[in-house]
């Protein structure tokens, strides 16, 4: 049995690196996305349950 790397280099460049988004940035979008109205957002944040 042989181990191998998940992974092979190429040795290309691997591209743009980016820090992941900020906690809660795109929360609105996929909430709205689900279907939830601006007002049961609203009520989900003043209840603390989303950020």
């Amino acid at each position: 049995m042989s181990i191998r790397a998940p992974l092979a280099a190429t040795g290309r460049p691997v591209g743009d690196l980016r820090a992941a988004p900020s906690h809660g940035r795109d929360t609105d979008e996929v909430l709205r996305e689900l279907g939830l109205s601006v007002a049961q957002i609203a009520g989900l944040r003043e209840r603390g349950i989303v950020a």
